[in-house]
């Protein structure tokens, strides 16, 4: 707030809701406040003025923020009740509520070594809550304090470093990663859909990218919803420096989750079903692709009235397959490509390649006249098309949970969830012991054990799939764009192996509960 310029509003608002203070900055110098008393002014309220401000600016020397922005989390109903008590109460019990010192992060060492690669990532709060993560010293307000704060402020604040570190891998390469926060969460990014006004959420990413820039990143990459928004960057009108998404890794790192908790618990990758919940998003799609070669039965769940983008990304994951049979020659074939391979769909497209314009929608069509309700890739426009599915892939864009007990089938079951806020209900962790959840987006660094970045809701030493992918790419001094717009398999590919060279990780702790 102070380093945007709001400082002066802030303390003004504090005065009005706290001690009944009527003050405003002047306009020429915003931390300049202007002091209009009436003709009329008594004794005693010059008292109350001066006390007031004795108490503000033992706030600001102690640092209590939470203290300065009370008023922005209170509720409406109150905010003035409460002013009204303070105003009467003593300067002893006023100051009291200041004496305690403001718990605040270690710091970090700044120097940054001047070999060191230098990227940012933009990120911002998954809920409001989060924000007792990212200052210690918002600890005594609650989830809907500090929705009302986020509320009240998310339109006027602008991005802002939130945190830094430096980065190490195995091989002795390092990099510095700026933490660019967009002050927004993600109910207030689905209102701006509801309210068809997404403008000012794209101007605020562009300046966070921009924000990257001036702090020395040659690479920013794009965590959480700025991803969605932009087309996987796209959209971000700035050329100076690379921009990637995140989503090669968190695929990499998802599918590997998925593979190694199936075999913990007992799933048969062979006569698995995979249910792929938000299918017609980028990560979910290609998480379709790549499992088809292990699993011979995929559900993909999108949002009603989608069917047509449905019916394109099982073409897709068919064309994937029909590539994969085709290349094997008298290889053993697993997951759908030996489903494939043995239908007389696979027959007549193979006879007629060449004269097909669209071969993977041409296998969708027809493979579904010969098998019907066991074709290998169904369609579905909500979540009971889960039920059926022992392996599931979670990477919607909704702002809440969407996968309840009740559309899940008798265990054991495994859900990868990569969604933020999550796509799985806390019901599921509480009632189904026998489904496993985990979160596949999860990375663990080599060198870093004690790095906690701040609002990162995260065990030491971890970070998301989508940040972990930014981290590699400036160990590895690539600048220029890399998983922009959609992310192939053979991205995918080549963010595992710098993974592996640079010593990054799956960590799969399960989910006990929400982040």
């Amino acid at each position: 707030i102070a380093s945007q310029g709001f400082l002066g509003f802030c303390l003004a608002g504090h005065l009005l809701f706290e001690s009944r203070i009527r003050v405003l900055p002047t306009l020429s110098h915003p931390e300049t406040l202007r002091l209009q008393p009436s003709a009329f002014i008594t004794d005693e309220q010059i008292d109350t003025f001066l006390e007031a401000v004795d108490h503000v600016c033992a706030i600001l020397e102690r640092d209590r923020g939470d203290q300065l922005i009370g008023f922005l989390c209170a509720d409406e109903g109150v905010r003035f009740a409460k002013a009204e008590e303070t105003v009467k109460g003593s300067t002893s019990a006023r100051s009291a509520r200041i004496a305690r010192i403001r718990p605040t992060r270690p710091q970090r060492a700044s120097v940054i070594p001047p070999y060191a690669g230098r990227v940012a990532f933009l990120g911002h709060f998954i809920r409001p809550g989060h924000l007792r993560h990212w200052d210690p010293g918002l600890g005594d307000f609650d989830d809907d304090a500090l929705a009302r704060f986020v509320d009240r402020t998310h339109r006027l604040l602008e991005p802002y470093v939130s945190d830094g570190a430096i980065i190490e891998s195995v091989v002795g390469e390092r990099v510095h990663m700026s933490f660019i926060g967009i002050p927004i969460t993600p109910m207030q990014i689905h209102r701006a859909f509801e309210n068809g006004n997404i403008r000012w959420v794209e101007e605020k990413i562009l300046e966070g990218v921009r924000l990257g820039r001036r702090q020395g990143a040659s690479l920013v990459g794009m965590g959480g919803y700025t991803s969605i928004l932009t087309g996987q960057g796209t959209r971000v009108s700035e050329d100076r420096v690379g921009i990637t998404s995140g989503n090669a890794m968190t695929v990499a790192m998802g599918v590997e989750a998925l593979i190694r908790t199936a075999k913990d618990v007992k799933i048969d990758l062979s006569t698995a079903r995979l249910g792929a919940l938000g299918a017609t998003g980028n990560i979910c799609s290609l998480y379709a692709q790549m499992m088809a070669e292990l699993v011979p039965k995929i559900a993909l769940i999108g949002r009603p009235h989608m069917e047509s983008r449905l019916r394109r990304v099982a073409g897709e994951v068919y064309f994937e397959t029909y590539k994969v049979v085709r290349r094997a020659g008298d290889k053993k074939l697993r997951g759908l490509a030996k489903v494939l391979q043995g239908t007389e769909t696979f027959k007549q497209v193979l006879s007629a390649e060449a004269d097909l314009d669209r071969i993977g929608t041409s296998i969708y069509n027809w493979i579904s006249n010969e098998m019907g309700d066991d074709a290998p890739i169904t369609i579905h426009s909500d979540p009971s098309g889960l039920k059926d599915c022992n392996l599931i892939v979670a990477a919607s864009s909704f702002p809440g949970p969407v996968i309840f007990p009740q559309h899940l089938g008798p265990g054991p079951r495994v859900i990868c969830d990569l969604a933020l806020p999550e796509d799985t209900s806390p019901e599921v962790l509480a009632q189904r012991p026998d489904v496993k959840v985990i979160r596949g987006g999860i990375v663990k660094l080599p060198n870093n054990p004690d790095l906690e970045l701040a609002g990162v809701p995260l065990e030491p030493g971890c970070v998301f799939a989508c940040m972990a992918e930014t981290l590699l790419l400036g160990l590895s001094r690539i600048n220029e764009h890399f998983s922009w717009g959609r992310v192939t398999k053979p991205h995918v590919e080549a963010i595992r192996d710098l993974a592996t060279y640079h010593g990054f990780t799956l960590s799969r702790p399960s989910m006990t509960s929400v982040l």
